[in-house]
């Protein structure tokens, strides 16, 4: 790196890290080392920068990852470092931007910038819009649907008005208490920091069920392997109903009758994790396409399938990532419809 910019790159609040045509690291300024635990010292020996970040950073999403340390191309998603969050330390979110691209005879120089804050604001939006969603626009269309039925150029009868009038006059009254409830939402510091503590796994059906029959699926299934049952999630039953939402949405919008049968299953794996699958009978994603679907609005041109999934499962992922996380969406075997796994670590 020439002289000019490394005294520029000194004093900027992003980290840049210079590597070699090996991968190794030639140059870091202040906030790379900051980010990287890089030492004055360690910097002559030129660490691999892989050697430095995956033992604190998970390589997020994988398949951006996959032909590393090639520059980045423009239809790729952005390559991210995530820091789970451990204990009071918080999560943290590195976006890694190739600023000079490798060729041949040269290396690459890479921009580290903190993307923390501008992650949360998008979870935080799209959470605010599934509230909106699912408190507002259920009990208003049974009163569009109750009202349009008292005005129609078919009105029913007195007895059946009075019917029709008590079911708008419940959907008003429930429209009128879940307005209140966002609006107490709004006014909260921030939506991610929900009360509560987190969910013991036995509760997951309960959950489950009582959303499955907000969002109109009436045909659902939970299996729990027993020995998990006294265990936690590192989420409390706020966050558990975002993330169920979004998938059981999804399962719904993609099966042709819009009627799913969901089936989920909880099992352990080595004594630290729980591993939590949402099976549905919908459409099936392509092999090839199936990583992609975490991507923020990635969507197939070439036909109008289950790679529409838009920025929900993105969020999602970056839920899942925080904690440490694996997510992936597996194709059934014999049957048409997805498997959404979700890999969580047990809280203590």
């Amino acid at each position: 790196m020439g002289t000019n910019i490394e005294r520029i790159a000194e004093h900027e609040p992003d980290g840049y890290v210079e590597l070699n045509e090996a991968g190794e690291v030639t140059y870091a300024n202040p906030q790379a080392s900051l980010y990287l635990g890089l030492l004055p010292h360690e910097l002559a020996a030129h660490p691999f920068f892989l050697d430095l970040t995956q033992s604190v950073y998970r390589f997020e999403p994988a398949e951006a990852w996959s032909n590393w340390p090639n520059a980045l191309a423009d239809d790729q998603p952005a390559r991210h470092l995530v820091r789970p969050e451990s204990g009071s330390v918080p999560a943290l979110w590195l976006r890694v931007e190739t600023v000079a691209p490798k060729d041949q005879n040269a290396g690459v120089l890479l921009r580290l910038r903190d993307v923390t804050e501008q992650i949360a604001f998008q979870r935080e939006l799209w959470k605010f819009h599934s509230l909106l969603s699912h408190k507002l626009l259920t009990p208003m269309k049974g009163l569009l649907s109750s009202l349009e039925a008292l005005t129609g150029a078919d009105a029913p009868a007195a007895a059946e008005t009075r019917e029709f009038a008590s079911t708008a006059m419940s959907c008003a009254q429930r429209l009128h208490a879940q307005i209140q409830d966002v609006l107490q939402a709004v006014n909260t510091p921030s939506l991610s920091e929900e009360s509560g503590p987190p969910l013991v796994i036995s509760e997951l059906p309960d959950v489950a069920n009582r959303l499955a029959q907000t969002l109109g699926i009436y045909s659902i299934t939970t299996q729990i392997e027993p020995a998990l049952s006294p265990f936690r999630l590192p989420w409390n039953s706020a966050t558990l109903r975002t993330v169920l939402t979004e998938i059981f949405e999804n399962s719904k919008k993609f099966h042709p009758q819009h009627m799913p049968t969901v089936q989920i299953d909880a099992t352990a794996r080595d004594d630290s994790l729980v591993v939590i699958q949402v099976t549905d009978n919908g459409t099936t994603v392509a092999p090839e396409r199936l990583a992609q679907v975490w991507r923020p609005y990635y969507q197939d041109e070439r036909s109008t399938n289950r790679t529409e999934e838009g920025i929900g499962l993105a969020m999602v992922a970056s839920l899942v990532w925080e904690k440490g996380g694996v997510c992936r969406i597996l194709p059934r075997q014999r049957e048409a419809g997805v498997i959404v796994e979700l890999t969580l670590p047990l809280a203590a």
